[in-house]
C-alpha cells in the first residue's frame, strides 16, 4: 500500500500541494485528474522523489518511502508515465504502457499481447 499522509509540497516559492492525504491499496488503479496547474505532475514527481517534500511523510508497504532516494523507490516498482508524448518513438503507446513491467518482470505484462510478442517470443514463453 502506498500512503501519503498530510503531503505538502513548495515549488518556486508557491505551494503546489497542501497537505494532501491518501491510501492506494495493492492491485487498484487510481487516476489523477485535474486541470492545468492543480499538482498532478508535482504529485507524481514527489512520490518518486523527483520534487521535494515540504511536509508529511510518504510510505510504501509499511516503509518511510518519503526517506528513500528516487532510485530506491524505482527498484521497488514505483514509477509513473510522464505526460511527453515521445518517450520510446518507435514502441506503440501499449508498448510504452508495458515497458515498465517488462523491465521489472511483473506478472501482469504477460497478458499484455503486445509485450509478450516483443519481449517474450513465442520460444521464450
Amino acid at each position: 500500500m502506498l500512503k501519503l499522509e498530510r503531503v505538502t509540497v513548495d515549488l518556486a516559492g508557491a505551494s503546489v500541494l497542501r497537505e494532501v492525504s491518501a491510501e492506494l491499496h495493492a492491485g487498484t488503479m487510481v487516476a489523477v485528474v485535474g486541470r492545468n496547474g492543480a499538482g498532478k505532475t508535482t504529485l507524481l514527481r514527489t512520490i518518486m522523489g523527483l520534487a521535494k517534500l515540504k511536509s508529511g511523510q510518504i510510505h510504501f508497504d509499511g516503509d518511510a518511502l518519503h526517506a528513500q532516494p528516487g532510485h530506491r523507490r524505482a527498484s521497488l516498482g514505483i514509477g509513473y508515465a510522464p505526460e511527453d508524448r515521445v518517450i520510446f518513438p518507435t514502441l506503440s503507446v501499449r508498448e510504452n504502457l508495458c515497458l515498465p513491467c517488462a523491465t521489472c518482470s511483473c506478472g501482469p505484462v504477460r497478458r499484455c499481447p503486445a509485450a509478450r510478442e516483443r519481449w517474450w517470443p513465442s520460444d521464450a514463453r
